[in-house]
């Protein structure tokens, strides 16, 4: 018996075999995993609760290549956009990720090892064209600022 929860089980094309092989008698309990083989949504864990994944590339569910992102131990990152952000089950109360991280970073834990940690957006600030006659008046607004920092 065993149990699997909150878990990434990604693999690519060519694979044919079943990415959890349960033996005669053995269960394999748990939920909320994403399990993803040779583009296809998969559930050989026999999850409760299976996360569907709705992609065309493991890539785009999660790294393929290890990295030192920070912690002791490389670790694959989430991509932005990856079904594996924020579907996991806070039940589980893990409060850190792999890399000693906090998690949840967003509204709810990642899934897998790694917790992605949510892009900041970008703050735009439109300014008006001024024109000659605004930018001349600018100019003799800041020059009077200047005489009067001066004489003080």
């Amino acid at each position: 018996t065993g149990s699997l929860k909150n878990s990434l089980i990604v693999s690519g094309s060519g694979v044919t075999v079943a990415q959890c092989a349960v033996g005669t008698g053995a269960t394999l309990t748990g939920g909320t995993n994403l399990e993803w083989r040779n583009g296809a949504n998969e559930n050989s864990c026999n999850s409760s609760t299976a996360v569907l994944a709705t992609v065309t590339a493991p890539e785009d569910i999660v790294a393929t290549t290890l990295a030192n992102n920070g912690g002791p131990t490389e670790t694959l990152t989430l991509p932005d956009g990856s079904p594996a952000i924020d579907t996991g089950d806070p039940s589980v109360g893990l409060t850190t990720d792999q890399r000693g991280q906090p998690r949840p970073q967003g509204s709810g834990p990642d899934l897998g090892a790694f917790e992605a940690t949510p892009k900041q957006p970008k703050v735009t600030i439109p300014v008006p064209a001024l024109g000659m006659w605004g930018l001349l008046a600018l100019i003799g607004l800041m020059s009077t600022i200047v005489c009067r920092v001066r004489r003080t």
